[in-house]
């Protein structure tokens, strides 16, 4: 198939392409703000079949410019893959958005 899985499922390639959307890699809903991918882990709990599949994201936690987040994709059998992820809010976009904005920089996804 597409995800070079064959016929029944994804192998770890198309798993690992199930990801936060692409807003700098911050989970959606994280916030509007730009973030850099320090870590993704991805641990591989049973075969991802192809089909009808729903993600899952969320925020640990964050602390000054980073910002700590997990997730799961789960198939009809329960979760296949789990993520867990640390994403940076950069210096030079703090110092953008603080230059743009009057208000203080936001130190992590808001």
């Amino acid at each position: 198939g597409a995800v070079g899985g064959g016929r029944r499922g994804v192998r770890g390639g198309g798993g690992a392409g199930v990801r936060p959307p692409p807003r700098g890699g911050a989970p959606a809903g994280a916030a509007p703000r730009p973030g850099m991918t320090a870590t993704l882990t991805l641990t591989y709990r049973q075969g991802t079949p192809l089909g009808d599949l729903r993600g899952e994201a969320w925020i640990e936690r964050s602390e000054d410019h980073k910002t700590w987040c997990r997730g799961h994709l789960i198939g009809p059998d329960g979760v296949t893959v789990e993520a867990e992820g640390l994403f940076i809010l950069p210096r030079w976009a703090r110092e953008r958005i603080a230059s743009e904005q009057p208000h203080p920089t936001p130190r992590y996804f808001e």
